[in-house]
Protein backbone atom coordinates (compact mmCIF):
# COMPACT_ATOMS: atom_id res chain seq x y z
CA UNK A 1 0.00 0.00 0.00
CA UNK A 2 1.37 3.41 -0.89
CA UNK A 3 1.81 6.20 1.66
CA UNK A 4 -1.23 8.16 0.44
CA UNK A 5 -3.47 5.08 0.74
CA UNK A 6 -2.08 4.34 4.21
CA UNK A 7 -2.69 7.96 5.21
CA UNK A 8 -6.29 7.95 3.97
CA UNK A 9 -6.93 4.67 5.78
CA UNK A 10 -5.40 6.04 9.00
CA UNK A 11 -7.49 9.24 8.76
CA UNK A 12 -10.64 7.23 8.17
CA UNK A 13 -9.98 5.22 11.33
CA UNK A 14 -9.16 8.27 13.46
CA UNK A 15 -11.94 9.00 15.95
CA UNK A 16 -10.02 11.36 18.26
CA UNK A 17 -7.08 13.70 17.94
CA UNK A 18 -4.90 15.58 20.38
CA UNK A 19 -4.87 19.22 19.21
CA UNK A 20 -1.97 21.40 20.33
CA UNK A 21 -2.31 25.19 20.29
CA UNK A 22 -0.47 28.11 21.84
CA UNK A 23 -2.06 31.39 22.89
CA UNK A 24 -0.11 34.26 24.40
CA UNK A 25 2.84 31.91 24.76
CA UNK A 26 0.85 29.36 26.79
CA UNK A 27 0.71 25.84 25.33
CA UNK A 28 -2.55 23.91 25.40
CA UNK A 29 -3.51 20.39 24.32
CA UNK A 30 -7.00 18.99 24.17
CA UNK A 31 -8.65 15.84 22.94
CA UNK A 32 -11.27 16.28 20.24
CA UNK A 33 -13.77 13.96 18.63
CA UNK A 34 -13.28 14.40 14.89
CA UNK A 35 -14.95 13.71 11.58
CA UNK A 36 -13.06 13.10 8.37
CA UNK A 37 -14.76 13.06 4.97
CA UNK A 38 -13.02 11.41 2.02
CA UNK A 39 -14.64 14.03 -0.24
CA UNK A 40 -12.55 16.69 1.54
CA UNK A 41 -9.30 14.78 2.15
CA UNK A 42 -7.24 17.78 3.31
CA UNK A 43 -9.64 18.74 6.11
CA UNK A 44 -10.44 17.35 9.57
CA UNK A 45 -13.71 18.60 11.12
CA UNK A 46 -14.44 18.91 14.82
CA UNK A 47 -17.33 20.33 16.86
CA UNK A 48 -17.01 22.71 19.79
CA UNK A 49 -19.79 23.58 22.19
CA UNK A 50 -21.32 26.95 21.41
CA UNK A 51 -20.05 29.78 23.63
CA UNK A 52 -17.37 27.57 25.20
CA UNK A 53 -14.62 29.67 26.79
CA UNK A 54 -11.73 27.41 25.72
CA UNK A 55 -12.35 27.92 22.04
CA UNK A 56 -11.20 31.52 22.31
CA UNK A 57 -7.65 30.19 22.01
CA UNK A 58 -8.41 29.07 18.52
CA UNK A 59 -10.97 31.52 17.29
CA UNK A 60 -8.96 30.05 15.57
CA UNK A 61 -6.81 30.91 12.60
CA UNK A 62 -3.85 29.69 14.61
CA UNK A 63 -1.28 27.23 13.40
CA UNK A 64 -1.85 23.99 15.23
CA UNK A 65 -0.29 20.58 15.56
CA UNK A 66 -2.33 17.42 15.91
CA UNK A 67 -1.86 13.72 16.44
CA UNK A 68 -4.44 11.05 15.75
CA UNK A 69 -5.16 8.79 18.67
CA UNK A 70 -5.01 5.24 17.34
CA UNK A 71 -8.05 3.05 17.96
CA UNK A 72 -6.11 -0.11 17.21
CA UNK A 73 -2.96 -1.39 15.57
CA UNK A 74 -1.69 0.21 12.41
CA UNK A 75 -0.25 3.54 11.38
CA UNK A 76 -1.42 6.81 12.86
CA UNK A 77 -1.20 10.39 11.65
CA UNK A 78 0.42 13.51 13.02
CA UNK A 79 0.51 16.84 11.28
CA UNK A 80 0.21 20.60 11.23
CA UNK A 81 -2.42 22.87 9.83
CA UNK A 82 -4.56 25.94 10.34
CA UNK A 83 -7.84 25.92 12.27
CA UNK A 84 -10.81 27.99 11.15
CA UNK A 85 -14.57 28.02 11.54
CA UNK A 86 -16.05 25.62 9.02
CA UNK A 87 -18.69 26.45 6.45
CA UNK A 88 -19.98 22.87 6.76
CA UNK A 89 -23.21 22.63 8.75
CA UNK A 90 -22.92 20.62 11.99
CA UNK A 91 -26.21 18.89 11.20
CA UNK A 92 -24.61 17.43 8.05
CA UNK A 93 -22.00 15.48 10.06
CA UNK A 94 -23.84 14.91 13.33
CA UNK A 95 -24.74 11.31 12.48
CA UNK A 96 -21.12 10.52 11.67
CA UNK A 97 -20.07 11.76 15.10
CA UNK A 98 -22.95 10.20 17.05
CA UNK A 99 -21.70 6.62 17.02
CA UNK A 100 -18.43 7.81 18.58
CA UNK A 101 -19.91 10.17 21.15
CA UNK A 102 -23.69 9.80 21.73
CA UNK A 103 -23.98 13.22 23.42
CA UNK A 104 -23.97 14.78 19.94
CA UNK A 105 -27.49 13.39 19.50
CA UNK A 106 -28.78 14.42 22.93
CA UNK A 107 -31.69 16.84 23.10
CA UNK A 108 -29.90 18.44 26.06
CA UNK A 109 -26.72 19.22 24.12
CA UNK A 110 -25.77 22.90 24.17
CA UNK A 111 -25.44 23.12 20.40
CA UNK A 112 -22.19 23.08 18.52
CA UNK A 113 -20.06 25.21 16.25
CA UNK A 114 -18.03 23.37 13.65
CA UNK A 115 -14.35 24.01 13.03
CA UNK A 116 -11.90 22.50 10.61
CA UNK A 117 -8.20 21.86 10.45
CA UNK A 118 -6.89 22.57 6.98
CA UNK A 119 -3.99 20.15 6.80
CA UNK A 120 -0.67 21.58 5.61
CA UNK A 121 1.61 18.62 6.31
CA UNK A 122 1.16 15.11 7.65
CA UNK A 123 3.45 12.33 8.73
CA UNK A 124 2.44 8.71 9.02
CA UNK A 125 3.85 6.96 12.05
CA UNK A 126 4.34 3.40 10.85
CA UNK A 127 6.04 1.94 13.91
CA UNK A 128 9.03 2.46 16.18
CA UNK A 129 11.55 4.62 14.33
CA UNK A 130 9.52 4.36 11.11
CA UNK A 131 7.62 7.24 9.55
CA UNK A 132 6.74 8.58 6.12
CA UNK A 133 5.58 11.94 4.82
CA UNK A 134 2.25 11.81 3.02
CA UNK A 135 -0.37 14.26 1.80
CA UNK A 136 -4.10 13.55 1.87
CA UNK A 137 -5.10 15.62 -1.16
Amino acid sequence: MENKELLLSALEGTLWIALATSVDGQPNVRLLNVHWDSNRPGVILFPSEKDRKEKSDTEYGNKVAFAGIPSGPGPFVKGVGVVRRSEVNFEDIKDGLAFRAPHFMSDESPGFDLYEIVIEKTTLILGPNRSADATPA
